[in-house]
């Protein structure tokens, strides 16, 4: 998966990048690991609906806190994510992770499950169900 970045071309994260560090309220808080020699990197996320909505909006909010950043508006991005029942795609945010890696922050509102892409696939990161039960990747996030 490759994304324009400031001009050139970033390479995409990696699940192994990233691994789960704690629930905070209803937030889910994510550290993603630094990688020397690349300076951007490129992180998209999906909402979609979780496991027991089938038929309404699912949303949330993503929020990514660099470490460091060479550039200030990378620092500390934040984005509303919603899907609706009648849109056939979901909504996706591409985030620009800095070297020096940070946290992510995502909190997903009822009925509404977030997932990474990478290489094309969707891998689970967490979700909050209907009735307000949380749940994350426990098996490929470590």
């Amino acid at each position: 998966m490759f994304s324009k970045v400031i001009g050139g071309l970033s390479p995409g994260i990696n699940v192994s990048d990233i691994s789960y560090e704690q629930l905070h309220s209803s937030e889910y808080r994510f550290s993603i690991k630094a990688k020397k020699d690349t300076p951007f990197r490129v992180l998209k996320i999906k909402v979609t609906r979780s496991k027991d909505n089938q038929n309404t909006t699912a949303s949330g909010k993503v929020t990514y806190r660099a470490k460091e950043s060479p550039i200030e508006e990378l620092s500390n991005q934040e984005a509303p994510l919603r899907f609706m029942p009648s849109d056939t795609e979901q909504e996706s945010v591409s985030l620009t992770i800095v070297e020096k890696g940070g946290k992510l922050i995502l909190l997903p509102n009822p009925g509404s499950r977030f997932v990474m892409v990478e290489n094309k696939e969707e891998l689970f990161l967490c979700e909050r169900s209907k009735n307000g039960n949380l749940s994350y990747n426990t098996k490929k996030i470590k």
